[in-house]
């Protein structure tokens, strides 16, 4: 048996073993791989690498098909002329998993007209949800809801062709009818109910391409630029029309116009945003000499160049 060991947030601690005579057992030997290659039981004894009863367990940091033989020689069982040849028992493969539940943010909550939902994942896998009984769909950036809601989440990845996984994350928000008011994070009802032009106003303070005192700080990239750029900045920055060729990156050709994808709003402030989306930054390096900018990252499988987050440092 592949036994998994609970350990830090970014790996697992791996070791085997067989259903056997506890004084047999220190004399196993585990041949195993972790790049998906089969174990031949040709020469086998000059197999690497190999783990034994007693060793400390093997660390695995990523999504893995651990693949494992267990030996026995017979030469160390047994003293007579006949302590010859090897057991070999069949091959054992298990995909060991290592892929974390997305943030789902806001919790479960009541709302008023309108709700915008952020959701990222700390190793950068792809996420998938799901709104009531609707397919799941890939996230690509903040979900609108505008009625009551149940929205289902994972994170998810992909092993030599096996779909991997993490737990499910679920929220419920409520949608308030007019007479009611938000208490506790609970529709209650209203003796004083909001005016239309309140209810308005309300919706618009959640609506990120409609700027108000509530705004905070945005997080976008820009699509039509090759590597991704990411910027945090106001509301304001975000809605304003900005020719490509201003920015690092963007061309010549000033009659074009950034694309600006959101990926995150009403952070109450730069650091906030700054340390979620860095949450989302896998595989973090050096830009090089290729490229013009100081660091790259990867969110969500894309390639970002992550100046503006400070490189996640």
């Amino acid at each position: 048996d592949v036994k998994e060991h609970p350990g830090d947030y970014n790996k697992r601690d791996v070791s085997f073993e067989i259903d056997i005579n506890i004084t047999v057992k220190p004399k196993i030997h585990y041949y195993y791989t972790l790049n998906g290659n089969d174990i031949q039981t040709k020469n086998i004894e000059t197999h690497k690498p190999v783990w034994k009863w007693g060793n400390m367990p093997i660390e695995v940091e990523k999504n893995t098909k651990v693949k494992v033989r267990a030996v026995l020689y017979n030469k160390d069982v047994s003293n007579s002329i006949w302590a010859w040849g090897t057991s070999i028992s069949q091959q054992t493969d298990e995909l060991v998993t290592l892929i974390n539940k997305p943030n789902v943010l806001p919790d479960s909550k009541a709302f008023e007209d309108s709700l915008w939902i952020n959701m990222s994942q700390d190793q950068g896998y792809e996420i998938y949800y799901q709104l009531d009984s609707a397919a799941a769909v890939k996230y690509t950036g903040p979900v609108k809801i505008e009625k009551d809601t149940t929205l289902v989440a994972y994170a998810r990845d992909e092993v030599e062709g096996q779909k991997v996984y993490s737990e499910e994350v679920t929220r419920q928000y409520d949608k308030c009818e007019e007479d009611e008011k938000i208490e506790n994070d609970i529709c209650v009802p209203d003796e004083n109910s909001s005016s239309s032009s309140d209810s308005s106003s309300s919706s618009s303070s959640s609506d990120p391409s409609v700027c108000n005192e509530s705004s905070g700080t945005y997080v976008w990239y820009v699509s039509n630029i090759a590597l991704h750029d990411v910027y945090v900045g106001s509301c304001e920055e975000f809605v304003a029309e900005t020719r490509r060729c201003d920015l690092s990156g963007g061309g010549l050709d000033c009659t074009i116009m950034a694309e600006k994808i959101l990926m995150g709003s009403h952070y109450a402030s730069r650091d906030d945003a700054v340390d979620s989306t860095c949450s989302t930054v896998s595989n973090i390096r050096p830009c090089g000499q290729t490229w013009n900018c100081g660091w790259l990252g990867d969110i969500g499988g894309v390639l970002h160049v992550i100046d503006s987050l400070g490189g996640c440092q």
